[in-house]
C-alpha cells in the first residue's frame, strides 16, 4: 500500500514538472478561465472512469463536506494567490517562495525528535530549487512586497492542504466535487476580472484538456490517494524536484538550455531527500539536547 502511495505521488510531481511546458501552449488563455476549464475537465475524470469500470455509485453518499470545502478553498487560494502574486513581483522570487511549501510539509509531517532534521533537509532542498531557478537572477525588493506574502501565502495553504490530505479520511473518489467547486469559483472570477479575447486553437484546445487531465486536475487525485497512502516525509522531499523536472521538460523541447545547474541541483536534492528520510536510532534533536 505505502509504495503504491508512493508511486501515485511520484506521478502527480511528473504531471507538474510538465504544468510549464503545457502552459506554455496555452498561455493565451486568461489564467482564471483556464483553470476554470482545466478543472471543469478534471471533475469528470473520477465520474467517467467508474462508468468505464462499471461502478455504481452508493445510494447513501458518504461525501465529506467539510474536507470538500477545504479542498475548494485551498486549491481556489493557491492559485488565486499565485496568479495576483505573478502581478506584484517576477515569477522567479514568486516561485522560490512559493516553493517554501515543501520544507513546511516536511516540518508538519514529520515525527517528533526529527523536525530538525527535516528542516536541515528542507533547506537543501530549497537550496536546489534556488539552483534551477537562478539564483544568481535573484533579486528581492520591497516594492514587490505585497508579491512576496502571496507567494508565502500560496506556500503555507499548499503546505497545509497537503498535510490535511495525509491525515483525513475523505475519500479520494470525492476528489471530482472539489474540482467542480473550484472550476465553479475560478469561472466567477473569470467573469468579473477577465477578458476572453483570445482564439481558442486546436493546439491549445489540447494543451487545456493535457493540462486538465495532467498537472492542473488528474495529479490532485493522484497527490490526494498518495498522502493517504503512501511516506509522507519521503513525498515531501521528492516535491522539491517539480521545478527541475520542468526545466528538464522544456530543455527536451528546446525553450531552455541545458546547463551545469540542472546537475547540481539534481545533487542537491538527492542530498535533501537524504537528510529527510535518515533513519537513526538516535534523532539529531537529541543529540542537541
Amino acid at each position: 500500500m505505502r509504495m503504491l502511495g508512493n508511486f501515485y505521488a511520484i506521478i502527480a510531481i511528473l504531471m507538474w514538472g510538465a504544468l510549464a511546458l503545457l502552459a506554455k501552449e496555452a498561455n493565451e488563455v486568461p489564467p482564471f478561465l483556464l483553470l476554470s476549464m482545466c478543472f471543469s475537465i478534471a471533475a469528470l475524470i473520477m465520474p467517467l472512469l467508474n462508468f468505464y469500470q462499471g461502478k455504481k455509485r452508493p445510494k447513501k453518499s458518504h461525501f465529506n463536506w467539510r474536507a470538500g470545502l477545504i479542498g475548494v478553498v485551498c486549491l481556489l487560494g493557491f492559485h488565486a494567490c499565485y496568479f495576483i502574486a505573478l502581478n506584484h513581483a517576477p515569477v522567479i522570487e514568486v516561485s522560490l517562495i512559493g516553493y517554501l511549501w515543501p520544507m513546511l510539509l516536511a516540518l508538519l509531517v514529520a515525527k517528533k525528535g526529527k523536525r530538525l532534521q527535516s528542516f536541515v533537509g528542507g533547506c537543501v532542498g530549497l537550496l536546489a530549487v534556488s539552483v534551477v531557478l537562478g539564483w544568481e537572477n535573484l533579486r528581492f525588493g520591497s516594492q514587490h512586497f505585497i508579491g512576496y506574502v502571496l507567494a508565502s501565502s500560496c506556500a503555507v495553504i499548499w503546505a497545509f492542504y497537503s498535510w490535511y490530505l495525509s491525515i483525513n479520511q475523505s475519500n479520494s473518489n470525492d476528489m471530482n466535487w472539489q474540482c467542480l467547486g473550484v472550476a465553479i469559483g475560478a469561472l466567477v472570477i473569470s467573469i468579473i476580472t477577465e477578458s476572453w479575447a483570445f482564439e481558442l486553437s486546436w493546439s491549445v484546445t489540447l494543451a487545456i484538456v493535457l493540462l486538465g487531465l495532467g498537472p492542473v486536475g488528474g495529479a490532485f487525485y493522484l497527490w490526494d490517494a498518495g498522502l493517504k497512502q503512501g511516506d509522507k516525509s519521503l513525498i515531501s522531499s521528492l516535491s522539491f524536484s517539480t521545478p527541475l523536472l520542468s526545466a528538464i521538460f522544456l530543455s527536451f523541447f528546446g525553450y531552455v538550455v541545458w546547463s551545469s545547474s540542472l546537475f547540481w541541483s539534481i545533487a542537491l536534492l538527492i542530498i535533501a531527500a537524504v537528510i529527510i528520510n535518515f533513519k537513526s536510532d538516535v534523532q539529531i534533536e537529541q543529540v542537541i539536547k
